[in-house]
């Protein structure tokens, strides 16, 4: 036992330096190049909106923090909690205590939860499997993406594409959809990889008390209300996965009521979490609009998504899940969780509703559990077929998995509003990499403007100013700003219009241009719907121009 945990922590340690390799060329590179690293190389405006909850933390506004990406008064209180903000303001606070610069936060945090999760991912295979062997396929399978999504690439360079192929897979990208991917999904936003991992040991101590006589009651509440509060749509799917588990175990082998009542009792947090969320996403007027922005914005899984991303493991998939149905006993109990756990998710699949990736979180899990299954029947049963399964899965599996070690470097990484694509390789990689003029007026924001005041620039600073800076903005992350596309397009007009109406202001006003998103600076601003503000001071930093607006009415 003490080897198998020794080979654990070594492949955890190798998985995490294999997850972080591109973050951490594009840091070295940084350097070399005399740049500033933005903190992270996909999905940078979701980096950001995040790290200014990290920025709240570290300067101990930890229980509720600031709203900087609107400037709209009366919001809602629940914009505080939402989106896992409270997780990473306490994350902040703690992050604040070492002293690293707040760039260096997703490789630091980042790096630690991947490996927690790594242990745990394989504490979930050790209660789903016997033998070593099971173990050690189960652990290696982590390291692989076994779709064949990669086939969209070429569909991208046939003319007239969209004619023949719908949006949703033409443009889903391999780092496009990181829930589906051991690889990058365990390198992208910590809280999801903080949820998988806790979603883990709520399976393995729903397996323990069912099937061992356990009592920890208590870790099945606390794991259950973390998913349900960090992945509200996850919660959901969890609490659905664990309790069609229960009824499972009750109609095939007697589960006491006595159990069924406990397991029940410990599942009423994060289901009245759940319940919460779900009232908020249907019924309040501001949070439908509000939530539903974010949804749209996160497409669809459909079937043929879905089995895209599998790729040859559907077969080996749907070949397990056939065999455990026919001969599921007691001691199966792991297979059979993740029997059902995929049977929620081809569920969701065929229903394809806007924002159902979300549920896709940690699909790979239940993946590997029965791959591992088939390898270990095949093996053990029919020897001679082995040899061709090896074959057939290393043929299948491995393009998908060298294409996405490969991708960062030499894929298409979408930079929203900036309607380019770029790779770690390009001669200029804009925003991974900031000019040192950008990343020093960050920090000069930071030093000069006050908490009332707020910072205009185009849509990719905007992101960037909350982040690093702590500031206000009047626009920035295209999910948490209200009315986000009216407030682009007024900044796109200002230079005609000279108007601002949907800006509340109580402080001074900064406009910032820089090379890339140059921004108009009138001499005289219409603000709201009363107040005029005058240009009152102009600083420029190198490259970068940033413009004092004060009330002149």
């Amino acid at each position: 036992m003490r080897k198998i945990i020794y080979k654990q922590y070594l492949l955890a340690i190798l998985w995490v330096f294999i997850l972080y390799i591109p973050t951490i060329y594009a840091l070295s590179s940084s350097i070399i190049s005399d740049r500033y690293f933005s903190g992270s190389i996909v999905n940078i405006h979701d980096h950001n909106a995040y790290l200014s909850s990290v920025q709240d933390g570290m300067n101990g506004e930890v229980w509720l923090g600031n709203l900087l990406f609107t400037t709209e008064s009366d919001l809602p209180q629940g914009l505080h909690h939402i989106h896992a903000s409270l997780f990473y303001r306490i994350l902040g606070w703690i992050y604040g205590l070492i002293g690293l610069p707040i760039n260096l936060f997703y490789i630091v945090i980042g790096s630690i939860f991947a490996f927690i999760a790594f242990i745990g991912y394989c504490k979930l295979f050790n209660a789903c499997f016997s033998s070593k062997r099971e173990l050690t396929v189960a652990m290696i399978l982590l390291f692989v993406f076994p779709g064949v999504l990669w086939i969209n690439q070429l569909m991208q360079q046939i003319p007239d594409n969209t004619t023949y192929f719908p949006n949703h897979i033409l443009f889903a990208e391999l780092w496009g959809n990181p829930s589906m991917n051991p690889l990058t999904h365990n390198s992208y936003m910590p809280h999801f990889v903080f949820a998988t991992a806790t979603s883990s040991i709520l399976f393995c101590s729903l397996l323990e008390v069912v099937h061992s006589k356990s009592s920890n009651y208590l870790r099945i509440a606390i794991s259950s209300l973390l998913v349900a509060w960090l992945l509200p749509t996850l919660g959901i799917l969890w609490i659905a996965i664990s309790f069609t588990y229960i009824l499972y175990n009750r109609l095939y082998f007697g589960l006491s009521n006595s159990r069924i009542k406990l397991l029940s009792i410990s599942f009423v947090p994060a289901v009245i979490l759940s319940l919460w969320s779900s009232h908020l996403v249907f019924l309040d007027e501001f949070w439908v609009k509000y939530i539903y922005t974010n949804v749209v914005m996160n497409g669809t899984i459909d079937l043929a998504l879905f089995i895209l991303h599998l790729g040859i493991f559907s077969i080996v998939v749907a070949w397990s899940m056939f065999e455990i149905a026919k001969n599921h006993t007691k001691n199966s109990g792991g297979t059979v969780l993740a029997v059902i756990w995929l049977f929620w998710l081809f569920i969701i699949s065929l229903a394809s509703f806007p924002g159902s990736p979300r549920f896709m979180d940690g699909i790979y899990l239940p993946v590997i559990i029965l791959v591992t299954y088939a390898y270990s029947n095949i093996r053990n049963t029919k020897p001679a077929l082995l040899r061709w399964f090896n074959l057939t899965i290393i043929v299948a599996v491995l393009p998908g998995t060298i294409l996405t070690y490969i991708y960062p470097w030499y894929g298409h990484l979408y930079v929203h509003f900036f309607e380019t694509r770029l790779n770690l390789l390009s001669d200029e990689i804009w925003p991974i990499h900031l000019s040192k003029s950008e990343a020093n007026t960050l920090y000069w924001l930071k030093d000069n403007v006050d908490n009332s005041d707020v910072v205009i620039s185009g849509p990719i600073m905007s992101s960037f100013v909350p982040a690093f800076s702590g500031s206000r903005v009047y626009f920035g992350h295209i999910g948490r700003t209200v009315d986000f596309h009216r407030k682009l397009d007024e900044l796109q007009t200002l230079e005609d219009t000279k108007r601002l109406p949907l800006l509340e202001l109580d402080g001074d006003l900064w406009l910032v241009s820089t090379p890339k998103e140059p921004i108009a600076s009138p001499s005289r601003l219409y603000v709201g719907q009363t107040n005029y503000y005058c240009a009152t001071d102009s600083i420029l930093m190198d490259d970068v121009s940033v413009v004092q607006y004060q009330w002149c009415d």
